[in-house]
Formats: structure tokens, C-alpha cells, sequence
């Protein structure tokens, strides 16, 4: 009798597991395909996308000390390593020992002051983000070509299964990276935030111990089964400084203090005389004027440097002073909507994916009950039978 139940029930059990193996799997092949296009097709921004990634002071000197800590930190990790693949695993090793995945910020919201190079290397804690640019950082130090990967990660939470992972409307919820490994010319795919297994929660540290190393260098078809790219972006951390030393544009070159005077002198006749000390002292009236024209080239100088002062990118943008156009407008809402965080792209698309979760689910639900039903059925006639 005990093992005629056993047997139905590992039966039933067997036949769930085979069932939504061969569901999830179904995914699989066209989450592939995703992933190595999306590999083909990396964007690389300009200087100015990067900088809010390391610190949204937009302050030279902070900037430069952050990326030197970078540096320094990197040779330190990687001054015992004979190749580059060493140096990777070593780099890769430390983020997810050292860091810890921020559990508060998550709860609340991930801001660039969460995923910034500055929290991360002072605080420690940080998301997926703060992960992926710490370790993209570094690579960049060690001059290896390292990618930033947007995309959709397996997460109940989020309504995100292997089943369901190849839909189009996923929602944007997890980063990770890739290193271009050039001695054997392939992708190294690492996600420092699945390998950590320290947190912080409740205002409180918590480290699990040693760190896994399960996503370190992990293969395109096994990371495929719960990772889908949607946006990869090359992030050169290293030339935000160019965007910050630039004290004016390049198509705005700085005034002299001779075609500042011009602009704000009035014309002069040729019985004028110029307006030099020694003229000045001739004459009650020219030293009036010089006086005059003085202050105004003041004025004009305070307001060419305010004007640089303030967010390069506004004199790189215009030639001529005046109001944004349209056009830039749409240029900074395209970089501002592909720096979007796991937060506000969830809010966007969690009802169409609660509803295609439903309809893609479904069918393995009636499988799976028609097979309850029929093994109860068979028990409880064994069950009689034997009875009797």
C-alpha cells in the first residue's frame, strides 16, 4: 500500500518538474538570440552620460579624486595577477565581497546618489548598478573594455520567470556586465550582484560569508536562462574629466579682453583719441569715459565666466545664447529615459506583464492540476481496492 503511494506521488512529482522544465526552456533559444544582438549593437555616449555615474557634483576635483581612488585601487587588487583574466576574477572578487546590496534604497528608490561612484566606494552599499559601475570602473582602469548591461532578470516579484523571460515587455530591472577577454576574443559575462551575498537592511550590515562565484565568467546560453539584455552601454569613466577641464566650448571660443572692450565701446571717431592712461589724465571728460567702459568690461566678464561655470554641456548645446531648443530637448528626455531606474520602469509596465504572466502561466496550471486530479483518482481507487 506505502509503496503504491510513494510511487504516485513521485510519479506526479516527476511529471510537474519535466513540465515546466520543457516550458521554461522554450524561452530559452529566442533569449539567446536577444542577448547576442544586443551585444552587436553597444552604445557608447559621450563624455557628459558618464559623469553622474561617478558624481552628480559635476565638480572637477571631486570627479578626478573619485576616479583616482578607482585607479589605485585597481592596480592594488590586480598587482599580483599575470593576465588579464586574473585581473577580472580578482576585480569581480573584491566587489562582491567588499559591497553589500542595499535592501533600503532598493525598497525606497534607486537615484543616481545610490549608484554613483562616490556612495559606492564611501558607503559600501549600493544596487545592481552601484555593482556593475564599480566593476566596469575598474576595468576601465586596467584599460579592459567593459560593457554595462540593462535588462530583465528572473524575479517573482517582478511577475519575471524563466517561462515568460523572452516576452517584449519584461520590465527593465536588473544590471549587469561583460569584459571583452581579447586573448581569446570572447565576452566574459559577470554579475557581481548575483555572486555577493552580503545585504544591508534596517539601517544594518549583513555578510553571508564567502563570496559565489556561480556568474563569474558564466556561459551566453546559461546566463540566457535568467538574464535578458535590453540595453548595453559602453561607459568610458575616464573622459568625464575632458567634459570637466573644458572651460568653454569649442564653438564658443573665450573673448579677449580687446573684443570685449569693441563690443562694449561705442564707435569712435577718428578725432577721438583712444582711451589710455595717458589720455585719461588730459581731460576731466575721458576720464569719465574710461570709467564708463571699464565697468562694463567688468560687467561682461563676470557674466562670460558665470555662464561657464555652470553645467558644460549648455555651452557645448548652443551656439547662440538663448533657449533650449526642441530638438535638445528631446536629445537630454532620450539620455534621461536610457538612465532609467529598475523603479520607474516597473511602474510603466507592470500591468501589461501581470496580464501576459497570467495567459503564459496558464497552461502548465491546467497540466499540472489534470495530472493532481488523475493521480488522486488512482490512489483513491487503490486505496478502495485494497480495502476490500
Amino acid at each position: 500500500m506505502k509503496k503504491n503511494i510513494f510511487l504516485c506521488v513521485f510519479l506526479c512529482f516527476s511529471l510537474i518538474v519535466c513540465n515546466i522544465s520543457i516550458y521554461a526552456a522554450d524561452a530559452l533559444p529566442a533569449v539567446v538570440e536577444q542577448n547576442t544582438s544586443k551585444m552587436e549593437h553597444i552604445n557608447d555616449h559621450g563624455a557628459e552620460f558618464v559623469v553622474d555615474y561617478i558624481s552628480e557634483s559635476w565638480d572637477y576635483s571631486t570627479v578626478e579624486s573619485i576616479l583616482n581612488q578607482v585607479k589605485t585601487l585597481s592596480d592594488e587588487i590586480c598587482s599580483g595577477c599575470g593576465d588579464d583574466y586574473e585581473k577580472i576574477c580578482a576585480m569581480a572578487d573584491y566587489v562582491s565581497s567588499t559591497l553589500s546590496y542595499d535592501l533600503d534604497a532598493k525598497h525606497n528608490a534607486v537615484t543616481f546618489d545610490v549608484i554613483s561612484l562616490e556612495n559606492v566606494l564611501e558607503k559600501k552599499r549600493t544596487t545592481c548598478a552601484g555593482f556593475s559601475n564599480l566593476f566596469s570602473s575598474m576595468c576601465n582602469a586596467q584599460g579592459l573594455y567593459c560593457v554595462n548591461i540593462r535588462g530583465s532578470a528572473v524575479s517573482p516579484s517582478d511577475g519575471i520567470y524563466s517561462s515568460n523571460l523572452d516576452d517584449e515587455n519584461t520590465v527593465m530591472n536588473h544590471e549587469w556586465t561583460a569584459v571583452y577577454y581579447d586573448a581569446e576574443q570572447r565576452w566574459i559575462y559577470v554579475d557581481c550582484t548575483w555572486d555577493c551575498t552580503n545585504y544591508y537592511e534596517n539601517s544594518e550590515f549583513r555578510y553571508g560569508g564567502s563570496v559565489r562565484t556561480t556568474y563569474r565568467d558564466i556561459s551566453l546560453e546559461n546566463i540566457s536562462k535568467d538574464h535578458k539584455a535590453i540595453i548595453v552601454d559602453h561607459r568610458e569613466f575616464f573622459d568625464a574629466l575632458t567634459v570637466l577641464e573644458k572651460p568653454y566650448s569649442e564653438t564658443e571660443p573665450p573673448q579677449t579682453q580687446a573684443e570685449t572692450a569693441a563690443e562694449t565701446q561705442p564707435p569712435v571717431s577718428s578725432e577721438n583719441v583712444p582711451q589710455t592712461e595717458a589720455f585719461a589724465e588730459t581731460t576731466t571728460a575721458v576720464q569719465s569715459e574710461t570709467s564708463v567702459v571699464s565697468t562694463a568690461l567688468s560687467e561682461t566678464s563676470v557674466s562670460k565666466s558665470e555662464k561657464q561655470s555652470v553645467y558644460v554641456s549648455d555651452s557645448e548645446k548652443n551656439e547662440v545664447t538663448g533657449a533650449v531648443s526642441e530638438s535638445e530637448i528631446s536629445s537630454e528626455s532620450t539620455e534621461s529615459i536610457e538612465k532609467i531606474t529598475d523603479t520607474e520602469e516597473k511602474a510603466v509596465q507592470t500591468v501589461r506583464q501581470s496580464e501576459k504572466n497570467n495567459n503564459k502561466i496558464l497552461l502548465p496550471v491546467v497540466l499540472i492540476s489534470a495530472f493532481v486530479i488523475i493521480i488522486i483518482a488512482v490512489i483513491v481507487f487503490v486505496i478502495k481496492k485494497k480495502v476490500k
